[in-house]
């Protein structure tokens, strides 16, 4: 398991740049473990990408399992407090070192070895691993594979179940909050700042239009029901944020173009797009004489499964614990449209994901290794 770790860590898999060499290196590993093995490959922005679904066992209707994680890692180059290298595996005071130690590959390392591990011959359902690309970008890489996977099931169907080692420190959830990401511009008109009248300040009118954002987010966080409640007592809410913002040239010139960058944090009863479209529509209500246009609306589904699958209860037996909702969004997600049911649950630190000197605890190795040896068998066997 540390060689697997050591080479996956090794490979260079910020989301915007290729994974091919990544997604062949486990294909490899698992067609030499007995796997039957699939590589979705695709160019994305002139980089070459692939994504892996590999199955072994017999197939008997949505019996079984999936295993599931992705395989990019988000960037390292110019992050502020790298001590180490960070494409180098290392163990030092009981830590395992290296970006996508705790977010995800270490868990990507841990489903090979488990899949070494069992006794295949009793495999009585399909184990099946699918390793996604792109998941750190709204989970793109998993909504581009949702289509070639739903034709594949008029014929081939998946496990209704799945176990996503995200970083939660062995904690399980059957729900998280969706992600949605889009910017807005506002175009006005530029000139000199002696001579307002004759121009329209962008950045000021951006203004206007985020506190039409601000109103609208502090509505939002009065209104929650039982189940969003139970499911995420810190901030049962729905959330919307303004980030990046960019506007003007010089203090002396009106400002003609402003930008700003927003992302919605959803739940299943209230989605991105329906936020966004509250938005739109209370936008055009203010007045607005700069143009305003919206980009694409990048989105990353809400999960909500079933709290009664075996799985789950494999899950909570395994770590006598209980089930909640993740703030944070996943492929889980996505695969909800498959009709599978999603767990989050891995050997990662979430304290430790996209930190410099990203670490997971050494104990955390074996230990996940055997849950994941423990609800194979109670899946497949």
């Amino acid at each position: 398991m540390e060689e697997i770790a050591k080479e996956l860590i090794a490979f260079d898999t910020v989301s915007h740049k290729e994974n091919l060499a990544c997604s062949e290196f486990l294909a490899d590993r698992l067609d030499s473990l007995g796997f039957s093995v699939e590589l979705f490959k695709e160019e994305i922005d002139g980089q070459a990408k692939a994504q892996i679904l590999a199955s072994i066992g017999p197939s008997v209707n949505r019996e079984g399992l999936i295993l599931s994680g992705h395989m990019d890692i988000v960037p390292f180059e110019d992050q502020p407090g790298w001590t180490r290298d960070p494409l180098r595996y290392a163990i030092e005071d009981d830590k395992i070192y290296g970006r996508g130690t705790t977010d995800m590959k270490y868990f990507l390392a841990q489903c090979l070895e488990a899949s070494k591990n069992i006794d295949k011959k009793k495999l009585k359902a399909p184990l099946t691993m699918l390793f996604t690309c792109d998941e750190e970008i709204c989970c793109q890489g998993a909504k581009r594979l949702i289509p070639l996977l739903k034709e594949r099931m008029k014929s081939q169907p998946l496990p209704s179940q799945a176990l996503i080692g995200e970083p939660t420190a062995f904690d399980v959830f059957h729900a998280h909050k969706g992600v949605g990401v889009f910017s807005i511009k506002a175009i006005g008109k530029g000139g000199h700042s002696s001579r307002p009248d004759l121009g329209l300040n962008a950045v000021s009118e951006m203004a206007r239009l985020i506190q039409c954002i601000e109103e609208y987010n502090l509505e939002l966080s009065k209104i929650s029901n039982p189940t969003n409640s139970k499911l995420y007592p810190d901030w049962p809410y729905c959330s919307i944020n303004v980030g990046p913002i960019s506007g003007g040239v010089a203090d002396n010139m009106i400002p003609e173009l402003c930008s700003i960058k927003v992302s919605t944090r959803s739940t299943t009863d209230l989605t991105p797009e329906m936020m966004v479209a509250e938005l739109r529509s209370r936008v055009d209500k203010i007045g607005l004489e700069a143009e305003v246009s919206w980009s694409e609306l990048l989105i990353a589904p809400a999960l909500l499964s079933s709290e009664e699958t075996p799985l789950l209860k494999s899950l909570l037996n395994w770590n006598s614990g209980v089930s909640g909702g993740a703030p944070f969004a996943t492929d889980a997600g996505c695969f909800m449209e498959l009709g599978i049911d999603s767990y989050i649950c891995g050997p990662g630190l979430l304290s430790e994901a996209h930190q410099p000197n990203e670490s997971m605890p050494l104990e955390n190795s074996q230990k996940g290794l055997e849950m994941i040896e423990k609800v194979i068998r109670d899946l497949c066997y």
